[in-house]
């Protein structure tokens, strides 16, 4: 741990180096949300059945309510849609949220900037709004500045929090976690984290784990660049499992892409208590355990909404800057990783003949393709013995006028900008014609005066 102050063409490489950046991914303009001399700020951004949700935050709906919004927008609509308001639960400030194991939109936390008084934990529904009857968290969670994700089995959590930036000795962040299970309808704690923070990010991995990246130290005057690794079966933390990040930030948010990689996403840099608002991104490819510097945001913000939405791309949207709160909506695409899906099946063939090898690959497009032989890249064109292929870098494969060398084991390496994947080997043998020993005598054992014969026996190797 260290603590310090204040969609691509990807040609084939057959060496399939690690890339050390990103190259060629940038953000898109995305619909803003409805304009607001506000902004929109502290949005928890969720997605569900096709549709992404900003949850809560300003601005303040309904009067003196001061109840917190909700918009949710479908991929490729024109604009976003206004739903019914967090009712009855405003102006709270600081909230967390994730989608249980029933599909419902979870929203839990915050602090009431009118009274002081702890966020509810509510179900949202579109159609109808907010429905309570859920338990809070225990009295000794923060209120606000916690980490929040939901893992692969719909259970959501709030890990840390406390202070955040102005956290002091004796006042400051705590490691403690609480998991929510909807089967139970109750919030369990999980074990304490090792290196406490406040105003960090969470995610879920995807492969058992939860990390919590960054944030403010427990006694504050410190952002962290630790990434903290829970794992969910031992129910233990590790801080030295995932690499650190190459600077301290907070007030970030955090997305698993639909490629596996991890997106750390704007927040605050420079003096703790003045901060500057940040674009940089950083994302963790767990395959290198190494960060690598990601496109940057076209504005900086920090306690913006972002959520993966159904099409692959990551959803940025709200937040502010040094300038005021934000509107405006940004996206970054996340191909998925190439999955080979059907496998090139085994063929016995004759000399002479002509055979195809084919696979398919789902995956963000585009893929490329590079065939193999015995491990050796395949180029269009003649081969030794007669044969020819083509169709070396597409998914069919195809080898004519087949001779002896041809035979062997052929595997294909489908690559996008997410990474490669290669496919099990297809085995091409040859058939053999059999070899019958010594020469063949033919006897006429049909008489002339006989309408007809048949064979009863064999004697002495003959029939009879």
């Amino acid at each position: 741990m260290r603590l310090v102050c204040g969609i691509v063409s990807w040609a084939v490489v057959i060496a399939f180096a690690a890339p050390t950046d990103v190259i060629g991914q940038t953000w898109e303009a995305a619909p803003s949300l409805p304009s607001s001399a506000q902004g929109r700020v502290h949005a928890v951004g969720l997605a569900r059945e096709g549709r992404v949700y900003a949850t809560g935050g300003t601005p303040w709906l309904n009067g003196n309510d001061g109840d917190g919004s909700v918009h949710s927008f479908v991929p490729g609509a024109a604009a976003w849609q206004s739903e019914i308001s967090l009712d009855g639960m405003g102006p709270v400030i600081g909230q967390g949220g994730g989608i249980d194991s029933l599909g419902r939109l979870i929203i839990f936390g915050g602090k009431n900037n009118s009274n002081g008084d702890p966020g509810e934990t509510v179900t949202y529904d579109p159609a109808q709004g907010p429905s309570g009857g859920l338990p809070r968290r225990p009295n000794s969670a923060p209120n606000r500045y916690f980490a929040w994700c939901t893992d692969g089995q719909g259970r959501v959590y709030s890990i840390g929090g406390g202070k955040g930036r102005e956290a002091v000795p004796n006042e400051g962040n705590v490691g403690l976690g609480w998991r929510y299970d909807a089967s139970t309808n109750d919030w369990n704690p999980i074990a304490g984290m090792s290196s406490p923070v406040g105003d960090a990010a969470a995610v879920y991995d995807g492969n058992g784990h939860i990390l919590v990246i960054g944030g403010v130290v427990a006694q504050g005057g410190l952002r962290s660049t630790n990434v903290a690794r829970y794992d969910i079966a031992g129910n233990t933390w590790s801080d030295t499992a995932v690499a650190d990040l190459p600077v301290g930030i907070n007030g970030h948010r955090a997305v698993v892409g639909a490629n596996g990689w991890v997106y750390v996403i704007g927040g605050e840099g420079g003096e703790l208590l003045e901060p500057t608002m940040l674009n940089s991104v950083w994302i963790y490819r767990p395959d290198l355990n190494s960060w690598l510097t990601g496109p940057e945001l076209a504005q900086s913000r920090r306690y913006h909404g972002a959520v993966l939405g159904p099409d692959n791309y990551i959803y940025v949207f709200g937040g502010e800057n040094n300038g005021g709160g934000l509107v405006t909506a940004e996206r970054l695409f996340t191909p998925p990783c190439p999955t080979v899906t059907t496998q090139p099946a085994n063929v016995q063939t004759w000399v002479g003949a002509n055979v195809g090898l084919s696979v398919t690959v789902a995956g963000g497009a585009p893929i490329s393709f590079q065939w193999q032989k015995g491990g050796t890249p395949l180029s269009d064109g003649p081969l030794s013995g007669g044969t020819t292929v083509s169709g070396s870098q597409t998914p069919s494969l195809t080898i004519e006028n087949v001779s002896a060398d041809a035979e062997g084991e052929y595997s294909v390496v489908a690559t996008n900008s997410c990474g490669f994947t290669q496919s099990a080997p297809a085995t091409v043998t040859m058939l053999v014609p059999p070899n019958i020993d010594g020469p063949w005598v033919v006897t006429n054992l049909h008489p002339g005066w006989a309408e007809q014969s048949y064979a009863t026996d064999v004697e002495g190797g003959r029939q009879v």
